[in-house]
Order: structure tokens, then C-alpha cells, then sequence
């Protein structure tokens, strides 16, 4: 058996972005946010990632990676196998929006698979530092020459792209510019819905005194109406918003009890004086103790014992059905899942037609081609964005307010066999809550699912939205009549 490397895990983003730790003499690594982690992660910033979301272990030859949780592990913006090699260097994202990490293998005696990428070399050991920037400096001579050999057929490819747009804008609506963000959020406003994961939840402990069971959501994103037939409507979001947290187990019942609750009271809105006051002393007793790191230790540990005595008295609906809802006209409507993509990360689900039927949105499939024509063009994001992470919320809160529209440029469709045939990059900012609402394009017609947006370790401006080939094949499946452009 081969001695086992030592490696560091460093966090690119999310709540503990910064974090650096080095492992010595050890088989295995767990990171997510479950308290024994060795790579914690913050337990209400980072959301979106598992409580043991995944695994490192040395097998006897090379580090692997595997992922522990539903919502997976990606790397490049590509879902990975669910155990593969570990490359040194590679940055991995935790879910398809979770936090980032970096895993370098520190010792010079590394396995095979092992490659570098551009970024910090900072902690590395000086030999390794040195092959790190001499990977670097071979691959900028690599890209540089590619860049010489290709500038005509680009320079060609930029002409006939030009040529291309013209033609389509004299085209199209007599030549109009397309329409506005502000047409869109008009025409569109009754068919984009808040999506949301909620659970009946009470507690009866004397600090909160709730002794009635009342709905909360703890996560939420976008869904869009692309079909309507009879007293069905049906409609599109992302898997990751409604494949949450709080997925019933079998026989209906509800995650543990006690870590949900822990979570939920971590996040709660300080509606109750004892409670609130009680955690207002614990805020004291931190400032108080400065950088004390002892005393700092105790107070945390004081602090989650008396969360978790709180928890104990939390209860849930262990028959709750209810809980993927939208918000339609102000009130909570569960939503009936009819298909899961979880690879794809698509959701085909259908709701009581209201009153006032909505406007089912024109659907496009794009392929790598469109991006020749359609690259430089504006786009519309239309959904419910949040504001860093989302608080926890009573279900009244979420019951008003109108869809957001933002705008950007597309920049680049690149073929994606896996995310609905194409991935579509661009400039418009998708925030956590428009995961699942719709892309449209300058003729208003729907072209893409909004997945999500820039970390802080990405590029300013890059968002991604997925491809609607599977989403209209499960609806076309299904016999339905869909509004084409």
C-alpha cells in the first residue's frame, strides 16, 4: 500500500470561503455541514450543500472523491460520477449553486491522475509550487499558439456572424429591436410563480410558546407555466429547488425531527421575547469573551445545547403532503410532481388552473448552432431573486409581490448532451430564487431554465441557464399542447 499523500481542502466560496485545512496521516475527509465534518461549512450561508455532502478517502493508490448527497457534485460546471479520482487542483462545487472547494495533493510522490489548474499556488511546498507554475506557463504557451493558429477562421466566422444578425433583425417584426424587459415582466408576470419547500412545524417549548402548527418554507426558487389543459396547469423549475430538504422519507414522515428543528431554530425570525432574548444573551456573552478562543469554544457549545433543547420539543405534520406549494394569488397551492430529471435537474409538475388561467410561455429548443446567431443578443431573466441567503420565513410573507426582471447579454451555447441538450451562458444575474425560472429571448419566447448564477470565485457576470430538449420532451411525452414561437 502506498503512503497516503497529504492534501489541504480550501473553500472558494459560500459562508466559510477562505478556509484552509491540511490533512496529514489521514484516510478520509468528510465535508458538508453537519458538525463532526472535517471541512465544516456554514450551517445556514451554505444552504445548498448536504450536512455530509461528500467524501474523501484514500484507497490504498490515489485520493477519490465521492458525493453523499441527492444533489450531487460538479466540477467545470459538469455533474461527476458519484466516486471518481481526485485531480489535484480541480475546483468542485457541492449541488449545481453550493459552495466551491480546492483540493491540492501536497507531496511530491502524487498519484497519476493528478493535474493543475490556474489559481492559487500559494500553499504549496516550493517543489511543488514550481511544477505548479511550470503547468501553468506550458499551458499559456499552449493556448497562445492555439489563439495564432485560429485568428482567420474567427475573424471569418465573426463576419458571417454579423451577416447572420442583420438578416434576423431586418426580419424580424419588421426590423423592431425586440422586446423590452418591461414588455416581458407585463406580458409574462401571471406565469411565473414562487416555488417553495415548506413544512408544518410547531414547538412547544416555554422560550417559543407556538403550541399550534403552522407552515414555514426554508427554501424557494422560480417555476413558469408552460401548459394548460382543462383544470391542470402545468409547469417547469429546476430539480435542486424542489428536491429540498425536507423530502419525506418513507411513510411520509419528515427528515429527523430534532436536526430539522435545530436548523429551522438557527434561522428563525426572532418572533418570541424569551426566545429572542435568550439569544441576544448568548450575542453578549460572544462579544464580551473578545478573541478568547476558549471561552468563544464554550459559549458555541452552551449556545448549541440549548438549540438542541429546544429542538427536543419541536414536533412535525408526519402526514404532511403538502410540502412543494407555489404561491398563486397570494395563497399557498401544493404542486403535484409529475417527472424528476434529477441529472438534467428539470421538474415537470401541474396545479389547480386558477380562476384566470395563466399565460403558458412559448417554449425554443436551442442547439450549439443558435449560439452563431443569437450570441450578443439581449435576454430576460423573470423570477424571485433573493438576497444572499434566504431567511427563514412565515408562509405570509411569501404571498405578495410580482415577479423581478433582469436583463443581459448571451455570450456562449455550448453543447450539453446532459443539461438539456445546451448550456446557455450570459450576462443576466441569476440569484438563488430565480433557480427555475425562465430565459427568455428578445422575441419573448422562452428558450432556457435559469440554474445559476456566479460565486464569488467566478467571473463577475457569468450565468448559465440549461436547455429546454428534455423539459419538452416530458411534456410532449405527456400529450400536451405547447405554445410554440
Amino acid at each position: 500500500m502506498s503512503a497516503v499523500p497529504a492534501i489541504t481542502v480550501k473553500v472558494l466560496s459560500g459562508g466559510m470561503a477562505g478556509l484552509m485545512k491540511e490533512f496529514r496521516d489521514r484516510e478520509q475527509v468528510l465535508i458538508g455541514r453537519d458538525p463532526d465534518a472535517d471541512v465544516r461549512l456554514h450551517p445556514t450561508e451554505d444552504a445548498m450543500a448536504g450536512r455530509r455532502h461528500a467524501r474523501l478517502f484514500w484507497n490504498g493508490e490515489q485520493w477519490r472523491i465521492e458525493s453523499l448527497h441527492e444533489r450531487g457534485l460538479f466540477a467545470a460546471g459538469t455533474v461527476q460520477p458519484a466516486e471518481c479520482a481526485v485531480r489535484d487542483g480541480v475546483v468542485y462545487r457541492l449541488g449545481a449553486s453550493g459552495p466551491e472547494f480546492r483540493i491540492s495533493i501536497l507531496d511530491a510522490a502524487v498519484q497519476a491522475t493528478t493535474r493543475f489548474e490556474a489559481g492559487d499556488a500559494g500553499t504549496l511546498t516550493p517543489l511543488r509550487r514550481a511544477e505548479f507554475h511550470t503547468a501553468e506557463l506550458r499551458e499559456s504557451v499552449r493556448r497562445e499558439s492555439r489563439r495564432a493558429v485560429r485568428w482567420v477562421p474567427a475573424a471569418l466566422a465573426g463576419v458571417a456572424i454579423l451577416c447572420a444578425a442583420g438578416l434576423l433583425w431586418l426580419r424580424g417584426s419588421g426590423g423592431n429591436a425586440g422586446v423590452s424587459a418591461a414588455e416581458i415582466r407585463e406580458r409574462f408576470r401571471s406565469s411565473v410563480f414562487r416555488a417553495a419547500v415548506t413544512v408544518r412545524f410547531r414547538c412547544i417549548h416555554p422560550d417559543v410558546g407556538q403550541d399550534d402548527f403552522a407552515r414555514y418554507w426554508v427554501e424557494h426558487g422560480s417555476a413558469f407555466v408552460v401548459a394548460v389543459a382543462g383544470e391542470w396547469t402545468y409547469a417547469l423549475t429546476n430539480h435542486h429547488v424542489f428536491g429540498g430538504p425536507v423530502r419525506p422519507e418513507t411513510g411520509g414522515s419528515a427528515i429527523r425531527v430534532r436536526q430539522l428543528a435545530q436548523r429551522l431554530l438557527e434561522r428563525w425570525p426572532l418572533d418570541w421575547p424569551a426566545f429572542a432574548a435568550k439569544l441576544a444573551e448568548f450575542e453578549g456573552m460572544r462579544a464580551a469573551a473578545g478573541s478568547d478562543r476558549t471561552k468563544l469554544g464554550e459559549i458555541d457549545d452552551a449556545y448549541r445545547a440549548y438549540l438542541a433543547e429546544v429542538a427536543e420539543s419541536c414536533e412535525f405534520d408526519a402526514n404532511d403532503a403538502d410540502w412543494r406549494q407555489i404561491v398563486v394569488a397570494g395563497e399557498f397551492v401544493r404542486a403535484d410532481v409529475l417527472d424528476e430529471l434529477p441529472a438534467q435537474d428539470v421538474v415537470l409538475f401541474r396545479f389547480r388552473t386558477p380562476g384566470s388561467p395563466p399565460l403558458p410561455a412559448p417554449l425554443r429548443v436551442l442547439t450549439e448552432a443558435d449560439g452563431a446567431v443569437l450570441g450578443g443578443r439581449t435576454v430576460h431573466i423573470l423570477g424571485y431573486p433573493s438576497v444572499g441567503d434566504l431567511p427563514l420565513k412565515r408562509s405570509a410573507d411569501a404571498r405578495t409581490g410580482a415577479p423581478d426582471v433582469a436583463s443581459g447579454v448571451l455570450s456562449n451555447i455550448k453543447r450539453d448532451d446532459q443539461h438539456g441538450g445546451v448550456s446557455i451562458q450570459s450576462s443576466a444575474p441569476i440569484n438563488s430564487g430565480n433557480s427555475g425560472g425562465p430565459l427568455f429571448d428578445d422575441r419573448g419566447e422562452v428558450i432556457g431554465i435559469n440554474t445559476w448564477g456566479p460565486s464569488k470565485a467566478d467571473a463577475e457576470g457569468v450565468s448559465y441557464s440549461i436547455g429546454l430538449r428534455d423539459a419538452v420532451s416530458l411534456l410532449t411525452g405527456r400529450g400536451l399542447s405547447l405554445t410554440r414561437p
